[in-house]
C-alpha cells in the first residue's frame, strides 16, 4: 500500500512582536502553516518575564504547534491525523557574574499524537493522547579556573498502553528522570574535564513489555595548547564500560580511547 504522496506544499506566514516595559518583558508569535493535504493551522507563543531584582526574575511561556506527519508515516498509513501540541512552563532566573541558576515547571499535552506500531508492520498509528510534567533545573557556576554544569530533569511522561489504549503508561523512551553533571579546568595551555551522565529506566516500546535498563556513562577529556593554532586531544568515553541500550537490540560503545590534534586555520 502506498500514500499516493508525489508532492508536498507547506505555505508559512510568521509574526513576532518583543517589548520591554520597565521590568516587564513580553513576546507574542503566530505563526499559519497551509498544508496542501491538511489544511491550515495557525500555532502561536505567548511569554513573559518580571525582574523582582537584577539577579532575580519570573518567567511564564504557554505555546501550542502543529506536527504534520513526516512522508514516510504516511506512506505507512495515509488516515494519519496532524499533531496538535499545547504546552505551558513556569520558574525562574538567578544569575550573578560567576553563577547562574534556572528552575521551571512544565505541562505538555498532545492529541493524535504519531507512533509506530511493531505488531502491525511499523504502520504509523494515531494515539489519543500524551502528556508529560516536570521540573528541570540547571545551573553553572565558576570558581577561578574551574566551570561546573549540572542539569537535572524529573518528569512524568504518559502515554496510552499499546496493548490497551485505555490504560496509561510511562512513555516509550522517555526516563522519568535524567541529567549530568560537567566539570572543566582550564588555563591559557591546556584543558581536562570530566562529564557524567544519568538516566532512570525506559519502557522501549509502547507495544512491549521490554524496560531498557537504567546507566551512568562517565567520560574525561583533556586538550594541550602545543602552539597558538595547534592542540593535542584525548577523551575517554564510557570509562565505566556501562553496558546500556537506548533501543532494544542496538547495543552502545564500551569504553573507548581517542587521540586527536588539532589545528586552527
Amino acid at each position: 500500500e502506498t500514500s499516493g504522496l508525489s508532492r508536498r506544499k507547506i505555505d508559512s506566514l510568521y509574526a513576532g512582536y518583543l517589548s520591554n516595559f520597565r521590568k516587564l518583558s513580553f513576546q507574542l508569535n503566530l505563526r499559519n502553516d497551509d498544508s496542501n493535504i491538511f489544511g491550515d493551522k495557525t500555532t502561536w507563543f505567548i511569554g513573559a518575564s518580571y525582574e523582582l531584582m537584577p539577579i532575580l526574575s519570573l518567567f511564564a511561556n504557554k505555546s501550542t504547534a502543529f506536527g504534520i506527519p513526516t512522508a514516510y508515516a504516511i506512506s505507512t498509513n495515509p488516515s494519519l491525523l496532524p499533531e496538535d501540541h499545547k504546552s505551558q512552563e513556569i520558574g525562574f532566573n538567578f544569575f550573578t557574574l560567576n553563577n547562574s541558576l534556572r528552575f521551571l515547571f512544565f505541562e505538555s499535552n498532545t492529541n493524535n499524537p504519531i507512533t509506530f506500531d511493531p505488531s502491525d508492520f511499523y504502520m504509523a498509528k494515531n494515539f489519543k493522547s500524551f502528556s508529560n510534567n516536570g521540573v528541570e533545573i540547571s545551573c553553572r557556576s565558576t570558581i577561578k579556573n574551574q566551570i561546573f554544569n549540572f542539569s537535572w530533569t524529573i518528569q512524568n511522561p504518559k502515554t496510552p498502553s499499546g496493548f490497551d489504549p485505555n490504560v496509561s503508561v510511562q512513555s516509550a523512551r522517555r526516563a522519568r528522570s535524567f541529567g549530568s553533571l560537567t566539570w572543566t579546568f582550564l588555563n591559557n595551555f591546556y584543558e581536562i574535564g570530566a562529564k557524567g551522565i544519568y538516566s532512570s529506566s525506559r519502557k522501549d516500546s509502547d507495544y512491549s513489555k521490554i524496560r531498557l535498563k537504567k546507566y551512568f556513562v562517565l567520560s574525561v577529556w583533556t586538550k594541550i595548547n602545543l602552539k597558538k593554532d595547534l592542540a593535542l586531544t584525548f577523551r575517554a568515553g564510557n570509562l565505566t564500560n556501562a553496558k546500556y541500550q537506548l533501543a532494544n537490540g542496538y547495543n552502545t560503545n564500551p569504553s573507548s580511547i581517542y587521540f586527536g590534534l588539532n589545528y586552527d586555520f
